[in-house]
């Protein structure tokens, strides 16, 4: 991340790509699923998607913005909102996982 940004930048865009459409496509096939991967937690499809963000916890908040946030926001924008599930010790994330639109949970 530090000693080549742009090509972490190109690898998000191309995963940003792919959880798209992959979602996109499962959702058109599937329109009332619930996308959520963990047991007993329910995502009602027409509040938005859910993923995981666990590699947060190992960037600094500076890094979260950059390399992160943008795509957060995107996917949250397209599917209408986002449930993130995150594993990492990320307490220091909270202020920059406010900033994605339609957080759900």
């Amino acid at each position: 991340m530090h000693e080549n940004p742009e090509a972490v930048k190109r690898l998000v865009a191309k995963c940003e790509c792919l959880l798209g459409s992959f979602l996109g496509e499962f959702q058109r096939m599937i329109p009332n699923c619930n996308l959520c991967h963990c047991p007993r937690a329910w995502a009602p499809h027409e509040l938005g998607v859910w993923l995981s963000e666990d590699e947060v916890g190992s960037m600094s908040s500076a890094m979260f913005e950059e390399f992160c946030l943008p795509s957060l926001e995107r996917l949250s924008r397209t599917f209408g909102g986002l449930f993130m599930h995150c594993c990492a010790a990320a307490d220091h994330q909270y202020e920059g996982f406010k900033r994605v639109p339609n957080l759900r949970g």
